[in-house]
C-alpha cells in the first residue's frame, strides 16, 4: 500500500511540474544587427574632363570606391573602415601621380579628408559614443570629399581655358602692337613697366606747367626785390 502511495505521489508531482504549452508565447530572438543608414550623397563629383584625366590614378580610384560606400553605412562599419581610409588618403596626398594636381591647394583638401577619417577611427576608443556623433562625422567626411572633387574640377577648368584661349591671344589683347610675346611670369613685369612709362609721361606733361609756376613765382619775387631796391 505504501508503495502504491509513493508511486502516486511521484506521478502527481511530475504532472504538476509539466509546463503548460498553451500559455507559452513564442518571443522572437533579438538579433543585434545595425541597419545601414543613408547619411548623405556626395555633393560634387568629378566633371567628365577631370574623370577622364584621373582614370589611371589608382589611389584616387580606391578612395572614390570607399567614399561611395560611406553614403550608406552603419555606425560600426564607418569607424572600422576609417583606418584603411585615412591611410589611403595620406598615401595619395604624399604621392600625387597627376602632375597638374600636385599643388598645395589640392593637398590641403586631402588633409581635411584625412582629419575627418582619422577622427572616425579614433571614435572606436570611445565606448559611450553616440550613433549621431559618428554619422555627423561621416557627413563631414563626405563634404570634404566633395570639396576635393570641386578643387580638381576647377584645376582642369582653368587648364581648359588656357588651352582654348592660349597665352598668345591674351598677350595680343594686352600688348597690341608688341612684337615679343611674353610668358605668364613676364606679363606682370611688362604691365608694371608700361604703367611706369605712362606715369613718367604724365609727369613730363605736368613738368612744363609746374616750371611756369616756378618762373612766375620767381618773377614775382624779383619784382618785390626790385621794389625794395628802388625804395
Amino acid at each position: 500500500m505504501s508503495r502504491i502511495l509513493f508511486i502516486a505521489i511521484i506521478f502527481i508531482t511530475i504532472v504538476s511540474c509539466k509546463p503548460d504549452t498553451k500559455n507559452i508565447i513564442d518571443e522572437p530572438e533579438t538579433i543585434n544587427i545595425q541597419e545601414k543608414a543613408t547619411i548623405s550623397s556626395i555633393g560634387i563629383t568629378l566633371s567628365p574632363k577631370a574623370k577622364k584625366e584621373v582614370v589611371n590614378w589608382e589611389k584616387y580610384q580606391l578612395i572614390e570606391t570607399k567614399m561611395q560606400r560611406y553614403q550608406s553605412i552603419t555606425k560600426s562599419e564607418a569607424m572600422q573602415n576609417a583606418e584603411e581610409l585615412f591611410l589611403l588618403i595620406k598615401d595619395a596626398s604624399d604621392t600625387i601621380d597627376v602632375k597638374i594636381l600636385d599643388r598645395p591647394d589640392v593637398k590641403m583638401r586631402f588633409n581635411v579628408m584625412y582629419n575627418h577619417a582619422f577622427r572616425l577611427h579614433d571614435m572606436m576608443s570611445i565606448t559611450s559614443i553616440l550613433e549621431d556623433e559618428v554619422m555627423n562625422e561621416v557627413t563631414r567626411l563626405l563634404d570634404a570629399y566633395s570639396a576635393l572633387n570641386d578643387k580638381i574640377n576647377v584645376v582642369y577648368k582653368i587648364d581648359e581655358y588656357k588651352n582654348s584661349f592660349g597665352n598668345i591671344e591674351l598677350d595680343t589683347v594686352i600688348f597690341a602692337g608688341k612684337e615679343n610675346i611674353l610668358s605668364d611670369k613676364e606679363l606682370p613685369k611688362k604691365e608694371e613697366l608700361i604703367r611706369s612709362d605712362k606715369s613718367k609721361d604724365n609727369t613730363n606733361q605736368l613738368q612744363p606747367s609746374s616750371q611756369k609756376k616756378l618762373k612766375k613765382n620767381g618773377r614775382i619775387k624779383l619784382k618785390k626785390s626790385e621794389l625794395i631796391k628802388e625804395k
